[in-house]
């Protein structure tokens, strides 16, 4: 935060749950460049939550059609899960240029997520 302070960069950052409203919402009001995920994931999906605090499975196909609807501004997308190739390659695929994830869909060593 100190290094930001004497740039001329203004910096927003927001923390909180992902669910399946925020993160739609998120990329629909088109205003983030970047974007952080930690959570859960699997070869098929990212495990978000519904918004009454239950498990909704983000299908990576589902992903890529929210990100090219709504989300196409990003910039940058850090994915920090398990198995998370294949989201990785959604948000690339739709659009997004620099994209962190796992080189393949392996499960992170537990300290590293």
């Amino acid at each position: 935060k100190a290094a930001l302070s004497n740039t001329r960069i203004k910096v927003k950052l927001a923390f909180d749950f992902a669910t399946t409203d925020r993160l739609s919402n998120f990329l629909i009001q088109r205003k983030g460049k970047v974007l952080h995920y930690s959570g859960h994931g699997h070869p098929d999906y990212l495990a978000i939550e519904n918004g009454w605090g239950k498990m909704h499975r983000l299908a990576v196909d589902d992903l890529k059609q929210w990100i090219r609807e709504g989300g196409n501004n990003l910039l940058l997308v850090f994915v920090s899960a398990c198995h998370s190739r294949a989201a990785g390659d959604a948000f690339i695929e739709a659009g997004v240029k620099h994209v962190v994830c796992c080189q393949r869909n392996d499960q992170l060593i537990r300290n590293d997520a």
